[in-house]
């Protein structure tokens, strides 16, 4: 089980970059290249893991358009986007439509189809045209999927972000993370993020079956959540579930490592929160990436609510021999680096203060 692919988007929001392009860092080399469509980008974007027939990968997401010059740009345009990598050829821009709050998923296979939570929490798929097209046909592409029926103690399903990753453990499972009412409460805003296993159904159009994903550490913790994972098989074979650690009451995203336990004969799949490693407390709400070999983490990490840098962490050294609950960190899990190889013009800018 690896990285889908291993090119991570890095978007303009919250990030800020100065001519309002994307970049994509390389998380096998650690060199980043900015990927421009004349004056679009995407808000949010993902990577399928396969090559198409022109050698290039695809990238969909939340394409965004804007006009002006700097400091006066005017946003004229918005909807679901495709383009090809690294060309930046377009394939498909496609407006009123709903937009993924995250990153999409890609479905496992050739075929340009998509998963992706509405920032209204709704799960939707939509299937591009192969060749392209220029959304005539969007509304028979996009496909709501139907909660079949829902756990008890998963009321009112808010899903945030997905992970889907070919591996036969994991038995077509897709990782969510999902916020959910409280009993007798009717604020879904209140509920922390829980990470989820999902199961479509043989159309893959109704969520079948949901199971927590976790070992229970955090169930009964109403300021604790998990968010945004990644998923990576480690050189020793072992699976590996990096997150954003939240805290509702401090509103901070940590980023945390936990083992992920795969037992192929009981068909399980279970994240060890209780034995979850801190690396980083102040990290931007940007899923992290695993390296291909699964010995870095890259993230983007933010001080005073501002992204300041990407950062690389160095996973292998991180033996599981204790809990991060006490709030301090263990071990050597503050080494990671501001990455060396990125270009000057990826480093975030400060914002100047307005005048008077």
């Amino acid at each position: 089980m690896r990285s889908e692919s291993h090119q991570m988007f890095l978007s303009q929001f919250p990030i800020g970059f100065p001519d309002g392009s994307g970049w994509v860092l390389d998380t096998e080399t650690g060199n980043a290249t900015a990927l421009k469509v004349g004056g679009e980008t995407f808000h949010t974007a993902s990577f399928a893991g396969w090559v198409d027939a022109s050698g290039e990968r695809q990238v969909a997401g939340w394409w965004v358009r804007f006009e002006g010059s700097e400091g006066s740009r005017v946003l004229t345009g918005s909807g679901l986007g495709r383009v090809s990598y690294p060309s930046g050829r377009v394939l498909d821009r496609i407006e009123e439509v709903p937009v993924p709050a995250h990153p999409p998923c890609w479905y496992p296979g050739p075929d340009p189809r998509i998963l992706f939570a509405t920032s209204a929490g709704a799960l939707v798929q939509y299937s591009f045209d192969t060749a392209g097209t220029d959304g005539s046909c969007a509304s028979s592409r996009l496909r709501p999927i139907r909660w079949l029926k829902p756990p008890e103690i998963l009321r009112h399903p808010f899903v945030e972000y997905l992970v889907w990753l070919a591996h036969p453990g994991l038995r077509g499972r897709i990782l969510a993370s999902i916020r959910s009412e409280f009993p007798n409460s009717s604020s879904i805003a209140r509920a922390p993020s829980r990470l989820w296993w999902l199961r479509l159904s043989r159309d893959g159009l109704s969520v079948q079956d949901a199971e927590p994903a976790d070992d229970g550490t955090w169930r009964a913790d109403r300021e604790q959540g998990a968010s945004l994972p990644a998923l990576s098989m480690q050189p020793d074979g072992s699976a590996l579930v990096a997150f954003l650690h939240i805290v509702s009451s401090g509103h901070a995203n940590g980023l945390c490592i936990a083992p992920l336990e795969i037992d192929g004969a009981r068909g399980t799949a279970t994240i060890r929160l209780a034995r979850a490693r801190k690396l980083d407390d102040e990290i931007c709400e940007v899923p992290p990436a695993f390296s291909p070999d699964g010995k870095s983490l890259y993230a983007v990490r933010r001080e005073r609510g501002r992204a300041v840098a990407v950062r690389r962490y160095a996973i292998a050294a991180h033996p599981w021999d204790e809990s991060f609950r006490d709030g301090g960190r263990h071990g050597d899990t503050d080494a990671g680096l501001v990455l060396d190889h990125v270009p000057s013009e990826i480093a975030f800018p400060k914002r100047e203060k307005s005048p008077g």
